[in-house]
Order: structure tokens, then C-alpha cells, then sequence
């Protein structure tokens, strides 16, 4: 029984010692690869944005108040400008 215990004991210590490397380096792979599907997400939400501001002129035209238009170009603008830091600081951080 003593032996058995005794390589037991051998054999987990080893696999404790060995858990932690591939953990760890599994563990960024992960969040790499999380950190880059956010990134991808956020530019198409920048890209969707960006869409939806060439449409504010067509607002305008169908008669919505041209400061209501100004409003949200400006609102769009500022909102792509965050979204532009924000998509700089992620690539930063890959």
C-alpha cells in the first residue's frame, strides 16, 4: 500500500506540476481569440454606423427639421470617433 500511495503521490505531484503550462497558454489563446471576435464585432458595428450616417442626409431631404439633422450627424459623429479610439485600443491590446 505504501508503495502504491507513494507513486500516486509521484504521479500527482507530476501532473500538478504540469497543469499550470498548458492551462495557462490555453488560457491566452482563449482570450486572444475572444479579443479578436470583439474586434471584429465592433468594426462591423462601426461599419453599420458609418452606413447609417450617409442616410442622415436623406433625413433632411424628406423633410425632417435641418436641426434635428445636425443633431444627429453630430450624436453619429462623436459615437464614431469613440468607436474609432475604441477599436485602436483593442488592436493596442492583441
Amino acid at each position: 500500500m505504501t508503495r502504491h500511495k507513494t507513486l500516486a503521490a509521484a504521479l500527482l505531484g507530476g501532473l500538478l506540476l504540469l497543469a499550470p503550462v498548458p492551462f495557462s497558454l490555453a488560457q491566452e489563446e482563449v482570450s486572444a481569440e475572444e479579443k479578436l471576435a470583439a474586434l471584429h464585432l465592433e468594426i462591423e458595428k462601426l461599419r453599420q454606423l458609418l452606413a447609417e450616417a450617409k442616410n442622415i442626409q436623406s433625413l433632411e431631404k424628406a423633410g425632417l427639421p435641418r436641426e434635428d439633422v445636425m443633431r444627429m450627424r453630430a450624436a453619429i459623429e462623436l459615437k464614431v470617433q469613440a468607436m474609432i479610439q475604441n477599436i485602436l485600443k483593442q488592436i493596442q491590446e492583441l
